[in-house]
């Protein structure tokens, strides 16, 4: 993948923007194998997460953002690293639109949900549980990479209800764990602490049954 930026663009706007957490969920991703599985990515943005899992073998990849100008920008990126558009497509997606059960029904299709930098405002972490616990199917797994500096994530208040809304539903909890901290660089170097939150849908087969593994590994190297 390669990732450029255009000297004559004007002020990028914050969907448009690559956050840190992107970045390292996008690091990861390159160092796993999704040969033979399907991604949904939620609010994608620049898109680089879920086309790195495309590039990294993915059969078939979704990306997504409540904005329709988010989703032709995705596909954009998608069209400059070749990525074909019958393995990867964009659609407009709200994570607040939880009764929609046509689009609870298509995106419980996945193996995998991906997400970075998304837990940026108070009263996002609540909706986007909810959210992630009705699209992922029975052995799913999601991995969510956000980054944590004051005032700015909402990592805890997220777990808390993603541990929640298992215990309200007929499905079962889901396993949550948290990995990191890990050391994230900005542009003028100063570092700040990201977490990867690992989630997965206890069912009869685990679709990535490596995942945990392999984001500890990941964390370790990062860490040194």
């Amino acid at each position: 993948m390669e990732i450029r930026k255009n000297p004559n663009a004007g002020p990028y706007p914050y969907w448009a923007f690559i956050w840190p957490g992107a970045f390292k969920l996008t690091d990861l991703i390159s160092q796993l194998d999704f040969t033979g599985k399907t991604v949904f990515e939620i609010g994608s943005a620049s898109g680089i997460c879920g086309i790195a899992a495309a590039l990294c073998g993915a059969t078939k990849v979704l990306l997504s953002d409540y904005l329709p100008i988010g989703v032709r920008y995705e596909l954009v990126n998608a069209d400059l690293n070749k990525v074909p558009r019958s393995v990867l497509d964009a659609r407009v997606v709200d994570w607040n639109d939880i009764d929609n059960e046509e689009l609870i029904r298509q995106l419980r299709e996945y193996d995998i949900i991906i997400a970075s930098d998304i837990l940026y405002e108070k009263g996002v972490a609540k909706p986007l549980a909810r959210f992630l616990y009705r699209i992922m199917k029975p052995g799913a797994t999601g991995i969510i990479a956000d980054t944590a500096t004051s005032g700015y994530s909402f990592i805890a208040k997220f777990i808390k209800h993603l541990e929640a809304v298992g215990q309200e539903q007929q499905e079962g909890v889901l396993l949550v764990k948290s990995h990191g901290p890990l050391k994230c660089f900005t542009g003028n170097r100063s570092h700040i602490q990201m977490y990867f939150v690992e989630v997965t849908k206890p069912g009869a087969e685990i679709t990535f049954p490596n995942a945990s593994k392999a984001i500890e590994d990941f964390v370790k190297a990062c860490q040194q």
